[in-house]
């Protein structure tokens, strides 16, 4: 370095001041290293010392740590609601007290409508073991192009005013989902709201853990999740965060549950017979015609296929009272007998006959499970 150069070494200046002027300045001002001594500590003294130059302090510059974050936790956190059972075999069993009217799980659709504040029963259900697990619990967007942005209660339902938010832990405010379980800790992952519970094991007698979710912010709140569709992602992960299961469970949060549970059911028959009138459309065959040799082939023709008149339905009704064994077993057949009929709604393009008798098993579903 520049100043490295002033350290005792031969110059000309003696040349004009004379050696006895030399002498004296060398004797009573500090030198270089003595200006090191004076002004800096030690350790900055031997830094600039061993530096020189930029190419010694470049190849023995230290080199930072290597990461070592969580492995199993991605640095750019997309939550995943693909359905893992994984080897604990891990299950999400909807209470049946999901019936009220602030409350409601529609079968067809695989998914609750709840209003905010109100209680959601779910069962938990894995193969135990000694080591401890627990349950975490993300509110996510079901549409791929929103899953990355994280979700938080609006503006309006974080006041203090609201009554949700009085007596409790200021990290809970800007929670969506709550649960009622006191250990309950309400964290973040990549930005995303979730919340941790640890699952301890079953009672005795039973197989599963039981806990309860509330919601705090509706699906239509402006500055909140915007009309946009949501679900609440469930894992199963040991002490050191490793996902040992994940279950995906569509939520709705709104005012009137049972409108909208209608409103999106209705949505899914029109799509359903909106798509049978776009394949019954007409569709034109030009057929291939063959000519005998030395003859002029025929002008190409243009058949026109119409869709086939709907089938007639069978219009008898029976009552089955079939004695079955085990829930699941029990579920699984009303849920053959619902595949079938709406088979044949498709098939005939009739849904209106069938449409009582649907929403009838999917009743019996819902209590069922």
């Amino acid at each position: 370095m520049m100043m490295a150069t002033l350290t005792q070494s031969p110059s000309q200046e003696s040349e004009y001041f004379g050696a006895d002027i030399m002498s004296e300045i060398s004797n009573n001002v500090p030198g270089w290293n003595d200006l090191i001594d004076t002004v800096m500590p030690r350790d900055d003294k031997v830094g600039i010392q061993q530096y020189m130059s930029t190419e010694q302090y470049i190849d023995q510059m230290p080199m930072p740590p290597p990461y070592h974050g969580n492995s199993n936790i991605p640095l750019t956190y997309i939550p995943s609601r693909d359905d893992y059972p994984g080897d604990r075999n891990f299950e999400v069993i909807l209470s049946n007290d999901v019936t009220g009217a602030n409350c409601m799980f529609s079968a067809a659709l695989g998914k609750v409508f709840i209003n905010t504040d109100q209680t959601l029963p779910i069962r938990f259900k894995w193969k135990a073991t000694s080591t401890s697990v627990y349950l975490r619990g993300m509110i996510v967007y079901s549409n791929d192009q929103y899953r990355a942005e994280p979700i938080t209660r609006c503006l309006n339902h974080q006041s203090e005013d609201t009554r949700s938010n009085r007596n409790i832990n200021p990290s809970m405010i800007d929670h969506v989902v709550r649960c009622t379980d006191p250990q309950t800790v309400y964290a973040e992952l990549n930005n995303h709201k979730c919340i941790i519970v640890p699952l301890g094991t079953p009672q005795h007698g039973c197989d599963y853990v039981h806990l309860a979710f509330k919601f705090y912010c509706k699906n239509s709140c402006v500055g909140g999740m915007n009309r946009r569709c949501t679900g609440v992602v469930f894992t199963l992960e040991d002490d050191d965060g490793n996902v040992l299961g994940r279950r995906f469970l569509p939520v709705r949060v709104c005012s009137c549950p049972k409108r909208d549970k209608e409103k999106e059911e209705e949505g899914v028959y029109k799509k359903t017979n909106k798509q049978l009138v776009q394949t019954a459309k007409k569709r034109k065959i030009t057929p291939k015609i063959q000519c005998s040799a030395g003859k002029r082939p025929m002008s190409t023709m243009t058949t026109t296929m119409t869709h086939l008149i709907p089938a007639q339905i069978d219009n008898r009704e029976f009552n089955l009272t079939v004695r079955v064994l085990g829930r699941d077993n029990a579920i699984a057949t009303l849920k053959a007998a619902h595949g079938a009929m709406s088979s044949s709604a498709t098939t005939t393009e009739q849904f209106a006959p069938f449409k009582p008798y649907l929403r009838d098993i999917e009743k019996h579903i819902e209590q069922l499970q």
